[in-house]
């Protein structure tokens, strides 16, 4: 329910509609066509002004591309009996002011549409007013190298040191899928895991036992993901930019095996995640990309199963189990309309 609630609060904040209504007639149907123009010399003369819009951001405007401003832009021309809108003026979605699509116009009653090559003119306006610039949804998967950046405990000797070393560097996995509210901003749900492995011959000094010691470290990252993507290139040649942070869930476990001694330490924790990528659409519904990423957690906290006999262990004030780490990851996006 709660992230139910995230998702609708995102994505429902709506542009800011300003009218001033010189005339009006009874209501057009929800469904009746509206005509938009770019140009004062393509409207018919035939034609009355009803009144000027404008649609503008309102602040943390989410749904305001193109297609959403002009949908409201004739939903208010029928509510005043008009069937054509001339556009005035269009200022389109920037990174360094408005992630909205803003227009104004003037909103009118056409009572004859017979003009020299009007049809095609309306053919090349419409379809450029009503295009989505990027994808609704995103799935996307990864792989890579991941690196864990904490610092080992100065408590541990010299081989079990660079035991340790060799588990600060494994294989990750990234996974998420992403709702976009507009061509800038949206919000999903991110799976993430590091994992590695070691093994070693190493003797017990205190009872002489001698044999292979494994242990193999999981860390889990599960969380609501909120991106913000950053369309730049060519029609051919589209990239984009993502940055995306999150807060969830971070998970740990450790598995050791040494002759007849078996221990799995786990515990759970709020993690925090960020990463920055690039993609390259090659299709429409295909990109390839890579991240940058960086996640943090503690555990103040483990639990302990040793041979079968579970306990709980609590690290002292001021020691805890970091989960720092920061990866890098190469995948395929897939994107839906």
């Amino acid at each position: 329910m709660f992230y139910t609630l995230i998702c609708f609060s995102i994505c429902s904040c709506s542009p800011r509609v300003a009218t001033n209504i010189s005339k009006s007639y009874p209501p057009q149907e929800p469904d009746a066509p509206v005509v938009i123009y770019t140009r004062q010399q393509d409207v018919p003369p035939q034609s009355e002004s009803l009144g000027t819009l404008i649609v503008d951001d309102a602040g943390f405007t989410t749904q305001c591309d193109s297609v959403t401003v002009f949908s409201i832009a004739k939903d208010e021309t029928r509510k005043v009996g008009g069937n054509g809108f001339l556009l005035t003026a269009h200022s389109r979605p920037s990174i360094w002011s408005t992630t909205c699509h803003r227009i104004a116009g003037t909103m009118l009653f056409i009572s004859d549409f017979t003009m020299p090559s009007t049809d095609a003119a309306l053919s090349n306006i419409n379809n450029s007013v009503s295009k989505r610039l990027q994808p609704r949804m995103t799935l996307s998967f990864d792989a890579g190298y991941g690196w864990r950046t904490a610092k080992l405990s100065d408590e541990l000797n010299s081989y079990l040191k660079e035991f340790m070393k060799h588990l600060m560097s494994g294989f990750a996995l990234d996974a998420s899928f992403i709702y976009f509210c507009n061509d800038f901003y949206g919000v999903g749900l991110n799976y993430y895991q590091y994992g590695s492995s070691h093994k070693d011959y190493a003797q017990d000094l205190n009872t002489l036992q001698s044999g292979e010691l494994k242990k193999t470290v999981r860390i889990t990252y599960i969380a609501p993901v909120f991106p913000i993507r950053f369309p730049f290139g060519t029609s051919k040649n589209v990239f984009l930019l993502d940055i995306n942070l999150s807060i969830g869930y971070i998970g740990y476990k450790s598995m050791e095996s040494f002759v007849n001694y078996n221990a799995v330490h786990s515990g759970s924790s709020i993690g925090f995640r960020s990463d920055i990528g690039l993609s390259y659409k090659f299709s429409p519904e295909w990109a390839i990309g890579f991240k940058l990423t960086s996640a943090t957690g503690t555990l103040s906290q483990m639990e302990v199963n040793e041979n079968g006999k579970k306990t709980t262990t609590k690290f002292d004030v001021g020691k805890s189990e970091s989960l720092e780490q920061a990866g890098i990851t190469l995948g395929i996006r897939y994107y839906i309309k």
